[in-house]
Parts: structure tokens; sequence; C-alpha cells
């Protein structure tokens, strides 16, 4: 399940002689399922068109493995999606 949720760092804060907390705030609401579908297959379309741009083997080595992991949570996200829309119906 993918939640965003406020990262706590123990960091000196030398004003208060304390800790300082929240690098970031909660986002206002948890992205959808079809969200994030959709950021996946622009990543999985991204990283493909990316491996013909690599100026070498390696970079583009790290494109396919990029569009693959991206590919797989596509996936994995359609299943989500398919499994919603069964316990929905």
């Amino acid at each position: 399940m993918f939640v965003h949720r406020t990262l706590k760092v123990k960091c000196f804060d030398r004003k208060n002689r304390g800790y300082a907390a929240n690098l970031r705030p909660m986002p206002k609401k948890e992205p959808t399922t079809q969200e994030l579908l959709q950021l996946q297959h622009e990543r999985t379309t991204d990283e493909h068109q990316a491996i013909e741009q690599s100026a070498t083997p390696d970079e583009a080595h790290q494109h396919k493995r990029r569009a693959a992991k991206a590919a797989y949570l596509e996936r994995k996200l359609a299943e989500r999606a398919r499994s919603e829309r069964e316990r929905k119906g």
C-alpha cells in the first residue's frame, strides 16, 4: 500500500538547543490506484525512451532495469485496480 508519511529525522537545532523534525508535510490525500497506475505507465514509457538516448551501455542497462521495475509496478497496480473493482461490484 502506498502511503506518504511525514519523515521524522533527529537533527540538531542550534537555536533551540533541541532536535528538529518533520522534513516534509503529509500530502492532503493519498493518490488513487488509477493515479498511481498512470504514473507508473508514464515512468515505463519515459525509461523506454531513455534507453534509446543513452550515451553508454551502462546507462542503457540502468534505464532497462528502471523500465522493468516500472512495468512490474504497473502490473501490480493493475491487479490492485481489478481487485478493487471486484470488491465494489
